[in-house]
């Protein structure tokens, strides 16, 4: 079994650069870099933000975009190293798939969200932690190591939207899973690692 390695940090932490680096830095023979953001967005500032990411990106890293059936996807795989950039975009992601499945349609989320109620929030959350425990399972059957960056979404002010507080803390409750079965958890500061697991 390979090691489960998070990441995490506050937004432009270098969590990214650092966990390329420990990954180039393994033993790993193919890696692949899993972008959870699945070009999902079409607003030109984050295409230019995907493209400075993909600019940077080692060669040696074989990229997937994926956020869809992530846990099976990985057990169908071979390679030795998987980088998942980023957790939290994943969780976005599959939260307005979720959405949708439900019977929501786009134009209809923001009223959707607006109006959730305690049972829908818990389902959500419980839906959230079960993606992560398929995740850590996939990766705990496999012989491959898994870096995770996510982001540390507790340090700033309350958002002042419903949906802003609502990924603080369904966020914050999956790196708090992940922290627990991770072997090794750092926090990216300003370019720096600090780790602080085990």
């Amino acid at each position: 079994m390979g090691k489960i390695i998070l990441i995490s940090g506050a937004a432009k932490s270098g969590k990214t650069q650092l966990a390329e680096e420990m990954a180039l830095a393994s033993s790993a023979k193919r890696l692949c870099y899993i972008a959870t953001q699945a070009n999902q967005h079409t607003d030109k500032e984050m295409q230019r933000r995907i493209l400075a990411h993909q600019a940077k990106r080692s060669a040696r890293f074989e990229t997937v975009e994926r956020f869809q059936d992530l846990p099976a996807w990985i057990a169908s795989q071979s390679y030795d190293g998987y980088l998942v950039d980023c957790v939290t975009l994943w969780l976005t992601n599959l939260f307005f798939a979720y959405l949708e499945k439900q019977g929501t349609s786009p134009e209809d989320f923001d009223q959707k969200i607006a109006s959730l109620n305690a049972e829908e929030i818990s389902a959500i959350s419980d839906y959230f932690q079960k993606e992560v425990a398929d995740l850590l399972l996939a990766a705990q059957e496999t012989s491959a190591s898994l870096w995770l960056v996510t982001n540390e979404t507790g340090w700033g002010v309350t958002p002042a939207s419903q949906l802003g507080r609502l990924f603080v803390d369904f966020y914050g409750q999956v790196n708090q899973q992940l922290a627990a079965a991770s072997d090794e958890v750092y926090l990216a500061i300003m370019g720096l690692k600090k780790q602080v697991k085990p």
